[in-house]
């Protein structure tokens, strides 16, 4: 295949897959309700990941690249790494929110003033109070190394007046780790997947939001479901899109998917 045909099949993969994601209902949704732009970032992130990462995804089916985004959608969280992760497991791609979206979603039920959480590691200074007088005071030493976690905190502020401190030692963490399936996640962003895990638990004690609670359930149900583990195979995502056989990975040059980008983008301006 010569270079300019290359560059046609990834204009006409990402018009293919913009025009498929956009027809979904819950993305005729969100244009309606004049959220359109939110619909190309979810579109554009998802291409970015695929340029960064262009070696190492999976030919993921096109029906998971449509649920996973359609995901996205729902719960109107970018998948940029921070507020969401698109990650592969064996043949699908699977949308999983990280603890800023789970944050994002709680802010706006309007029950949380304020939510601060992070990882203590050896030389920061940690005093915390759980009793009736619930307070955190964290410095972090500037100075350290940082290598060494010994606990993991939430401080949730609600809307009310009232106030939830969790604390978990590290120990505590890892058994949560040590029990999820999928295991590979927590590799990848163990600071991230640990502040998650103690959000969650303090959210048991606040007041319930359903929109939230469905966020955590479908978050616990990665965790106890997932056991293919990710995929690191050599093929590209643009053309598990659409269902065909990935190409050698050297076909694939970042100049070919920036033309396939623009070709999205224009798509969608069309």
């Amino acid at each position: 295949m010569t270079t300019k045909e290359l560059t046609q099949q990834k204009k006409e993969i990402a018009v293919s897959y913009s025009e498929k994601f956009k027809e979904s209902p819950i993305a005729q949704g969100l244009i309606k309700h004049g959220k359109e732009k939110l619909a190309d970032k979810i579109i554009s992130n998802f291409y970015f990941l695929c340029r960064k990462n262009q070696a190492a995804v999976g030919q993921w089916s096109p029906g998971s690249v449509v649920e996973a985004l359609t995901k996205c959608c729902q719960w109107e969280l970018i998948p940029d790494g921070i507020q969401a992760c698109l990650i592969p497991y064996g043949k699908e791609l699977t949308f999983q929110p990280m603890y800023q979206g789970l944050l994002e979603i709680a802010y706006r039920t309007g029950i949380f003033k304020g939510i601060a959480a992070n990882v203590v590691y050896a030389g920061d200074l940690f005093e915390y109070d759980i009793g009736g007088d619930c307070y955190v005071k964290h410095q972090i030493d500037l100075l350290g190394k940082r290598d060494t976690p010994i606990a993991v905190y939430a401080d949730i502020k609600l809307s009310t007046g009232g106030r939830q401190v969790k604390v978990m030692t590290i120990k505590e963490v890892k058994k949560i780790q040590n029990s999820a399936k999928n295991k590979s996640v927590w590799g990848a962003y163990w600071d991230q997947m640990a502040i998650k895990t103690v959000i969650k638990q303090v959210f048991k004690l606040c007041p319930k939001s359903e929109g939230l609670a469905e966020l955590v359930a479908y978050d616990n149900s990665l965790e106890q479901d997932f056991d293919r583990g990710i995929d690191t195979s050599k093929a590209t995502a643009l053309n598990a899109l659409i269902g065909g056989p990935a190409p050698e990975p050297e076909e694939i040059s970042d100049a070919d998917l920036d033309l396939a980008i623009e070709a999205e983008n224009n798509a969608t301006k069309d």
